[in-house]
């Protein structure tokens, strides 16, 4: 096969995959959560109408949907972010260390792996329906 017929089977193969999943993940991303926003130190819902779903790659299920900020929303955060700095900057290195090793750390106990996730959506699902 010539090159450019490999390059279109290979589009046209896409093509179809993302038409298997585009009606799931279109009438799952309604039931996903949506992630609020960080601004100042509190977490604030998006005033905005367009949203990106964060899909699971291996499933296509819609685990989460991202907000495309408002331009105020961001300009709000970049003035949050350019206030907060001084004193950061003003903080000593091993404090700021520490403030980091704490974060990882809250990662590594909260996250939630995909299998455990996913079964978690099952059962809360499974409870919904009865």
């Amino acid at each position: 096969m010539q090159r450019s017929q490999q390059t279109l089977a290979l589009a046209y193969a896409r093509v179809l995959h993302l038409k298997r999943f585009s009606s799931s993940a279109a009438a799952a991303s309604a039931d996903a959560p949506t992630v609020k926003l960080l601004i100042n130190g509190e977490f604030k819902d998006s005033s905005t109408d367009s949203w990106i779903n964060v899909t699971n790659p291996a499933t296509q299920d819609v685990v989460s949907r991202l907000p495309l900020t408002t331009v105020a929303e961001f300009k709000a955060a970049v003035q949050a972010a350019k206030d907060a700095f001084p004193a950061w900057r003003a903080t000593p290195v091993p404090t700021r260390q520490r403030v980091m090793l704490k974060f990882q750390e809250l990662i590594r106990q909260n996250w939630v792996s995909p299998p455990a996730a996913a079964a978690a959506a099952a059962a809360a699902a499974a409870a919904a329906a009865a």
